[in-house]
């Protein structure tokens, strides 16, 4: 997989990410869904932003890439795992990793996308969606910790390219193992690169 330093391997995201938003507008130019990606990936530089041609080519590809006949998401494998570094290294001072079957190179049969992030300064996490320009929600979710319940606050958000949850732990608890259910298996993580070398596995 190309590092993400690489400027091809950004503007391919731009371009990927340009397309979905004019997928999910009723009426945008080719401009203005460049400046809204451009803004939204916080990746601001002129020489990164794709040209038209390269958006034509992923609003071609990208109904058989995130859709199924049916019209549900179907997004597996290493172009979604290189999606998810994307979306995590703005984060990776609040130690953040992802959870669920990918983490053990699985599919990930409820398509849904969930992150822990360590951090005592929840403000500093939330001002950084807003300036990425995210659209979110908070929610409480409730984990056990040896055997004793929490509520967590966590994150509910909605981008163009993505959906995911963000949930937000004490920095304390960093290597503490953690259950969604008292019953339940410890829930497995995977850091940012940790998750580098499964999509180079994959690759």
């Amino acid at each position: 997989m190309p590092n993400f330093n690489d400027n091809q391997k950004k503007r391919e995201y731009l371009a990927y990410l340009a397309a979905k938003i004019i997928l999910n507008s009723e009426e945008i130019s080719f401009k203005l869904a460049k400046k809204k990606a451009a803004k939204q990936a916080n990746l601001l530089k002129k020489t990164l932003l794709p040209s038209d041609d390269e958006i034509r080519f992923h609003l071609q590809s990208q109904r058989s890439i995130f859709k199924n006949e049916n019209g549900k998401d179907k997004t597996q494998g290493t172009e979604l795992i290189e999606l998810l570094l994307l979306v995590m290294e703005p984060f990776l001072e609040f130690n953040i990793s992802l959870t669920g079957p990918m983490v053990e190179g699985k599919e990930n049969p409820s398509k849904e996308i969930n992150f822990h992030a360590y951090t005592d300064d929840q403000k500093k996490l939330e001002y950084l969606l807003i300036d990425r320009d995210y659209k979110f929600s908070i929610a409480d979710r409730k984990f056990w910790f040896s055997g004793c319940i929490r509520k967590i606050p966590t994150y509910i958000v909605e981008t163009n390219a993505l959906s995911f949850n963000i949930s937000m732990f004490s920095r304390k608890t960093i290597r503490q193992k953690i259950k969604n259910n008292p019953n339940g298996e410890f829930i497995l993580i995977a850091g940012f690169e940790k998750l580098k070398y499964l999509s180079n596995k994959q690759s």
